[in-house]
C-alpha cells in the first residue's frame, strides 16, 4: 500500500502563522495566497504520491487549502502557532480517503486513468453529461471572467497552465489561488443547487 505520510518543515515558525492566521480572521488581501503558498509548500511533494493510484495532486491540494481556510474561518484552528501541524493533519486525512476511495473502486480508478480503454457509448451517460455541461455553464457565468477564462481554457481547451497564467500576467501561485477558488465557488453553487428547495 503507497505511503501517505508527510514530512513537516521546520523552518515555519509560529509567529508566522500566527501573523497568517490573524490576517485572515481580518481579511486581509493577500491572506488567502499566502495561506495557499504554505499549504503548497508544506504538502506538494506528499501529495504527488497520489499520482500512484490515479488522483490528481492538484486536486487534493485544493482539497486541502479550501479545508484549512474553512476550517480557519469557522473557528476550528484553536491554536494558531499550531497551524502548520493542522495543515498536515488535515492533508494526511485527505491523502488517506483518496486512497480508500481507490482501493474501494480500483477498476473504474484503473479505467478513468486509461485513455486508451475502448469504451461503448452509453446513451444514458452521454445525455447526462451534455446535461452537466449545461449546469457548469451557467455556473461558470457567476464567476469573474479571469476565472471563467482560466477553468475553460485549462480543463476544457487543455491549454498547458504557464500559458494561462502568461496571457492573464499571473504568477503561478496567483493562477492556482485563482483556480483553486473558482473550482471552491462552483462545488460550493453545485451542492447548492442539488438542495431540495422548500416552499
Amino acid at each position: 500500500m503507497p505511503s501517505t505520510s508527510i514530512p513537516s518543515l521546520t523552518d515555519i515558525d509560529s509567529q508566522v502563522t500566527v501573523t497568517l492566521h490573524a490576517e485572515l480572521l481580518r481579511g486581509g488581501a493577500e491572506a488567502p495566497e499566502q495561506l495557499y503558498t504554505l499549504v503548497v509548500r508544506l504538502v506538494r511533494s506528499a501529495t504527488r504520491k497520489a499520482l500512484s493510484w490515479g488522483a490528481d495532486p492538484d486536486d487534493i491540494v485544493h482539497d486541502i487549502y479550501v479545508a484549512v481556510h474553512r476550517a480557519i474561518h469557522g473557528g476550528a484552528v484553536r491554536h494558531p502557532d499550531r497551524l502548520r501541524g493542522y495543515i498536515v493533519a488535515t492533508a494526511q486525512k485527505q491523502l488517506s480517503e483518496s486512497l480508500r476511495r481507490h482501493l474501494r473502486h480500483p477498476a473504474q480508478s484503473l479505467e478513468d486513468t486509461n485513455p486508451l480503454r475502448e469504451r461503448k457509448p452509453d446513451p444514458e451517460k452521454l445525455l447526462a453529461l451534455i446535461e452537466m455541461r449545461r449546469r457548469l455553464e451557467v455556473l461558470l457565468a457567476t464567476l469573474p471572467k479571469i476565472d471563467q477564462t482560466i477553468i475553460q481554457q485549462f480543463y476544457y481547451g487543455e491549454k498547458p497552465w504557464q500559458t494561462i497564467a502568461a496571457d492573464l500576467n499571473l504568477s503561478p501561485t496567483q493562477f492556482r489561488l485563482r483556480k483553486c477558488r473558482a473550482l471552491a465557488r462552483i462545488r460550493g453553487l453545485a451542492v447548492e443547487n442539488a438542495k431540495p428547495q422548500c416552499h
